[in-house]
């Protein structure tokens, strides 16, 4: 990193940047300056794909090339699908559902900040009528769904 001190403050590190830079009037030393302040040049050295990116894209072709033999491209796999969360009851904090697939009547209670998702049997000893955080009344809706159909399908994901 050209002129790189360290312990400077932004304003003491760009005062002698900006020294280091009038003492040269070669195109290259301004060109190198702005490759390391571009945030394309730390996507190289990020990735090997990044790298060669970064050679076709503005940055040193040669450089480039040097850099993405040194880091590994990134391995990418395929996770199994899960669902998102897992479903507990708000009263009684018990799982909502028994399974993934089994369709389960449950009530969701809704007002203007939130939903709460209860059992049945459970919503008929709730008996708080307004919501604790925006004192709205809550609604109730019976629902009958699956926990999949509940959550939505789960997508599988490439981290």
């Amino acid at each position: 990193m050209l002129g790189f001190v360290p312990h400077c403050s932004s304003s003491e590190y760009k005062c002698h940047g900006d020294k280091i830079l009038a003492a040269s009037s070669d195109p290259r030393v301004r060109l190198v300056c702005d490759w390391w302040q571009s945030h394309n040049c730390w996507y190289a050295f990020e990735s090997h794909e990044g790298a060669l990116w970064w050679g076709k894209h503005g940055g040193p072709p040669q450089f480039s090339k040097q850099v993405s033999t040194l880091i590994p491209p990134r391995e990418t796999y395929v996770r199994p699908a899960q669902p998102r969360s897992k479903a507990s009851c708000f009263m009684c904090d018990q799982p909502l559902f028994d399974s993934c697939t089994d369709v389960l009547r449950f009530v969701v209670m809704s007002c203007t900040c939130s939903n709460w998702y209860m059992h049945t049997k459970c919503r008929k000893v709730f008996n708080i009528p307004r919501c604790c955080k925006c004192n709205g009344i809550y609604s109730d809706t019976v629902c009958s769904h699956s926990l999949v159909s509940f959550l939505g399908k789960p997508k599988l994901s490439l981290q």
